[in-house]
């Protein structure tokens, strides 16, 4: 892809991003900001205090581990890619490379992690859909606000649910599946 030249895909989805109305811009700054790296440390830590509370040490590692490593991984892709930002992309919304998007990736790997944990204790399903949908928005709001390409959020989502999957298999070794 030639500079400043979108493909197909990222001129259909910025297209329909473009489209959302103005009033969502709040709701979008929201979004962008929760999934902010200050917002995924807090939740990341806030859920290895409670594991830890509980005795529970691999959970604690692998709630570190998502947002951590997540958050590594697509710091090294951006050195490597290092693809710019869109040319409007504000300031206050976006500093740095462009690929892959920190957020989506993050928000992916922390949001599986955590709802696996949680189906695992309670065997209730509904932060899984919670931490998908709060996901795409996440993902949403920063191509909304001109931050990211869409090929950059889509690559996040990837990378970051690739990571988080990596995670699950690391904390699944060894555990026994029935115990709690």
């Amino acid at each position: 892809m030639r500079a400043g030249r979108l493909g197909p895909l990222d001129e259909k989805i910025t297209g329909w991003v473009s489209a959302l109305s103005p009033l969502l811009a709040p709701v979008m700054r929201w979004a962008s900001f929760f999934g902010s790296v200050p917002v995924m440390i807090g939740i990341s830590s806030a859920a290895a205090l409670y594991f830890l509370r509980r005795k529970n040490y691999r959970e604690a590692l692998a709630a570190v581990a998502a947002s951590l490593g997540a958050f590594f991984l697509e710091t090294v892709l951006k050195e490597i890619f290092r693809r710019p930002r869109p040319p409007h992309a504000p300031p206050a919304e976006a500093y740095g490379y462009s690929f892959p998007s920190g957020h989506a990736t993050v928000a992916a790997a922390l949001f599986l992690v955590l709802a696996w944990l949680w189906y695992r204790r309670t065997r209730r399903r509904w932060p899984g859909p919670a931490g998908l949908l709060l996901t795409l928005l996440i993902g949403t709001s920063r191509i909304y606000l001109g931050a990211h390409y869409p090929s950059d959020v889509l690559a996040g989502f990837v990378l970051g649910i690739a990571w988080g999957l990596a995670v699950l298999l690391f904390l699944g070794r060894d555990y026994p599946t029935g115990g709690r």
